[in-house]
């Protein structure tokens, strides 16, 4: 039986809302509830990615209490992406790693789709990925420990509970 990975092109969204960094604050917060979304890659005029917005930019924004002001002032340059050949283990262990919400797909400079973590968790619910995933032998060992543990407070939790109730 042949194995098969899957990779960004099989996830991710790719009908992609991007906007502009002269987008004002008060347009991207409709263009994030008319969508549903939290977050948008920012384009130039040549529509290659310069950047990334997300609600934490914009509540960060408005926690400071400045005035009205457009994408380009509080958007992330630092923009983390991914191609659309790149494994489903890379993109989640580069979201956790950088503690991001979302990897925007390109090819060349050019946007061609967005992994967000609901799309990975979409996944996972449909093909039942994470409850028959294969598991290596790390992964393994860190379960084995964790079980350990559980079991050693569980243990010391009934050598407790028998010192003040006695034994069953």
């Amino acid at each position: 039986m042949a194995a098969y990975k899957l990779v960004a092109k099989d996830l991710m969204t790719k009908k992609v809302v991007c906007v502009y960094p002269e987008t004002p604050v008060r347009d991207l917060i409709k263009i994030f509830i008319e969508n549903q979304i939290d977050g948008v890659p920012v384009i130039n005029k040549e529509e290659n990615l310069i950047g990334v917005v997300s609600k934490t930019d914009i509540l960060k924004h408005i926690e400071k209490g400045s005035e009205e002001i457009i994408t380009q002032d509080i958007m992330t340059t630092d923009v983390f992406t991914a191609e659309a050949n790149d494994t489903l283990d890379y993109l989640t262990k580069k979201m956790y790693q950088e503690k991001i919400h979302r990897i925007i797909i390109q090819e060349g400079k050019q946007v061609i789709g967005i992994v967000s973590v609901l799309d990975i968790l979409h996944v996972i619910s449909t093909l039942g990925y994470g409850s028959v995933g294969l598991l290596n032998e790390d992964a393994i060992l860190d379960l084995r420990k964790g079980l350990e543990t559980v079991e050693k407070s569980i243990h010391s939790l009934r050598t407790t509970l028998d010192k003040i109730y006695g034994p069953k």
